[in-house]
């Protein structure tokens, strides 16, 4: 089964996205490059010998040999050369543009040295990687986009929903089922594990809308403001609306909000809100039911890209 994966293009040297889509690899570091071997004692004989690296063998023979990064293969490059197989799939950002590249049965392990990949730290690479871009963060799950804080350069995501749409966006994008069996069940969890929190936030207010012709006041969207997400304006009476949104297994406490002039709706994905009937003026969205609005045919001219799509593509697989 494909497994997909995410790669940080920072090295030692400059950001090497843009390289890997051109020419169509995945590229790490550990390159032995000049900046890696200058104070090793037998600098010169090194630079001589990584001329000669044909396999990753040889790479591995030199780095023992000289006890460099430890004496033993990073396990970055472990990954690269030993985990990642035929059809796996691997996400890059370039400038927040998202790309999806693909493990083709024409990909190898190469050592490639030449004056930028060494500058750049990028020799050790696997070839023939098929690129596609996807677009900016709006166009990804949110959970893909929280995948790129921190981790390893070169890391496995273990989430599948993100494998899913993985793989329906390659298909897509290429004109081809190379993944023609996908079990595509998009239930509410897994559902709202494809949005960022600013997604669950668009949400809610979306349907509050659809609901109640509430709107919303931009302005009110501060992070300053920790008690709330944003204001709300009821087009009825006038009166305030606030809102709370948290995903995954979150407790809500209702008592912190009893106090708020005007209504309150509160939404968790996973968790519960503790102290619901402490006041009749707040409510609380069953998520369920916010799922069933986000891929709904009949709203599609309210969602975002992002969110329509995955009501497009439930349809097209049931």
């Amino acid at each position: 089964m494909a497994s997909i994966w995410r790669l940080h293009t920072k090295t030692d040297g400059k950001n090497v996205a843009k390289y890997c889509i051109e020419n169509k690899v995945i590229a790490l570091g550990w390159s032995l490059c000049d900046l890696h071997i200058k104070d090793h004692d037998e600098e010169s004989l090194i630079r001589k010998e990584r001329e000669k690296i044909r396999t990753l063998d040889d790479y591995t023979k030199i780095i023992e040999r000289y006890n460099i990064y430890g004496g033993k293969l990073d396990g970055n490059i472990k990954r690269l050369t030993t985990n990642m197989e035929q059809d796996d799939l691997i996400w890059l950002r370039d400038k927040g543009v998202f790309y999806l590249g693909r493990v083709t049965e024409k990909s190898l392990y190469s050592y490639k040295v030449d004056d930028f990949t060494l500058e750049n730290d990028a020799t050790n690479q696997l070839t023939n990687i098929d690129w596609y871009e996807i677009g900016d963060v709006s166009k990804v799950p949110g959970s893909l986009a929280n995948k790129f804080i921190m981790g390893y350069t070169l890391q496995r995501i273990h989430d599948n929903s993100i494998g899913i749409f993985s793989k329906l966006k390659y298909n897509e994008k290429s004109g081809k089922e190379i993944y023609a069996s996908i079990n595509f069940d998009i239930n509410k969890d897994s559902f709202f594990s494809l949005l960022s929190p600013e997604d669950l936030e668009d949400l809610l207010a979306l349907w509050l809308y659809k609901e109640f012709e509430y709107i919303t006041i931009p302005s009110t969207n501060k992070r300053s403001t920790q008690l709330y997400e944003y204001v709300m304006i009821n087009t009825v009476t006038g009166e305030n609306v606030f809102t709370q949104v948290k995903q995954g297994s979150t407790k809500i406490d209702a008592n912190n909000y009893k106090d708020l002039n005007g209504e309150v709706w509160l939404l968790t994905t996973k968790g519960t809100v503790q102290n619901e009937g402490v006041s009749a003026k707040i409510k609380v969205a069953d998520p369920n039911v916010i799922k069933n609005f986000a891929l709904s045919e009949d709203n599609y001219n309210l969602l975002p890209e992002k969110i329509k799509s995955w009501g497009r593509y439930y349809k097209n697989k049931r």
